[in-house]
This record gives structure tokens, C-alpha cells and sequence, in this order.
């Protein structure tokens, strides 16, 4: 599968590419032969792009709450009732976001912002509290309600280089585990938010994948 965000990058840079490597065979002949497009570095961007748009399909390992995103756990805060977890993305992470659980969309707010570096800022440190970019930075809040009542906040966080966030849903949806609900394109950093009583499976440092792995479990 695909992200179908990808398919307005990498098909204008394939006919780019194309173009400029038949020109440059059509000009330099002798010293650019045909077979030498195989080895253009201007295919490895094409690539990238391919690569990162990726989509592929993914199974839930077992019941409870999924991971909202592939990435890093760098923060686990639990107080009371109300979990906080922050999960940072990586360039070869799938940057598309999947429902935890069944539920329904209540509200999707966009919010303007900065672009921030996220790992420079924080500089990768465990447990930090990523403070300037949750609160400063572009993001995307998409908030829901599990088929038990129970309310979650996931937001899409953009940073220096993702420069934009994009919801899949609108108020009012019925949403299934593990389905599509967001891109973050070039980055960067997730922030899941819960209300209730959980047991956590997964814990900070750990590598999860959306729609996968399962992150915590209702007790």
C-alpha cells in the first residue's frame, strides 16, 4: 500500500528525472550513455520518496489500545487518570497514523504554528518533555472516544522538515482499529493523550509500529 499524499512527489519526480537523463543522453551521447540513468543519483530521491510514502498493511499482534504511530516511545507520563505519551518518528518510519482502537471522531482541529526542530531541541533525551514543539509547533488535534467511552487525544505534531500534517477523518466518524487517520509528511513527532486506568506493555525506548503493536491494555 501506498500513501496517496506520495503519488503528488514521486510521479513528478520520476517524469523529471526521466526527462533530464534523456537529455542529458540526447546532449552527451559520449559521455553519458544510456545505461548510466540506472546509476542517477537523481532516482535515489525518487526512491526515498517511494519509500517513505509507503503504507503497508498491518495485523494487531493482540487485543488492547494500538500504537497510534511508527516511532521511538521517548516519553511515558502517567498522573491520576490522564496517561501522556510521546512517541518521535524517524525518516524510515511509515509516517502514516492509525486509530488505537475502535471509536468515533468527535473534533479535528487544525492549529497554526512554528516549525521547530524536534530532535535538536530535545536532542533525543529520554523522557523529555518536548514542551516547544507540542506547544508552539503546527499540528493536527484528533480527538476520540473508544466503543468503551474511553476519550483520547491524538496529536500530529510537524516539525523543520515535516512541514505539514493531514487528517484522514472528520467529526462524526466511526473509525476501526488500526484504520488510516493521518500523515505526518517528513517527520516527526506524535503525542497520545488518555483518560483512564491502563497497564503499559510497551515502555520508553521502545520501537513501535501503528496498527501493530499493542501499547497498553485497559484494567
Amino acid at each position: 500500500m501506498f500513501a496517496k499524499e506520495g503519488f503528488y512527489i514521486v510521479i513528478p519526480s520520476f517524469i523529471v528525472n526521466t526527462f533530464v537523463i534523456i537529455l542529458f543522453n540526447y546532449l552527451f551521447n559520449n559521455w553519458f550513455p544510456l545505461f548510466g540513468w540506472f546509476f542517477s543519483p537523481l532516482f535515489i530521491l525518487t526512491a526515498f520518496f517511494t519509500f517513505f510514502f509507503r503504507n503497508p498493511p498491518r495485523t494487531p499482534e493482540g487485543d488492547g489500545i494500538l500504537a497510534p504511530t511508527d516511532g521511538t516511545i521517548m516519553s511515558i507520563k502517567s498522573e491520576g487518570n490522564k496517561l501522556e505519551m510521546f512517541i518521535e518518528l524517524a525518516a524510515s518510519d511509515v509516517h502514516t497514523q492509525r486509530a488505537p482502537s475502535d471509536g468515533k471522531i468527535l473534533s479535528v482541529e487544525r492549529i497554526k504554528g512554528s516549525h521547530h526542530p524536534i530532535y535538536f531541541i530535545n536532542k533525543g533525551e529520554i523522557n523529555s518533555e518536548y514542551i516547544v514543539p507540542a506547544n508552539k509547533n503546527a499540528r493536527i488535534n484528533i480527538e476520540m472516544i473508544d466503543s468503551d467511552g474511553l476519550p483520547m487525544k491524538i496529536i500530529l505534531i510537524a516539525g523543520i522538515f515535516a512541514r505539514r500534517c493531514k487528517a484522514y477523518v472528520k467529526p462524526g466518524v466511526e473509525v476501526k482499529r488500526g484504520q488510516n487517520i493521518g500523515i505526518i509528511m517528513f517527520g516527526s513527532l506524535l503525542k497520545f493523550e488518555l483518560v483512564g486506568k491502563f497497564k503499559i506493555i510497551k515502555k520508553v525506548g521502545d520501537h513501535v509500529k501503528a496498527g501493530k503493536h499493542v501499547i497498553l491494555k485497559k484494567v
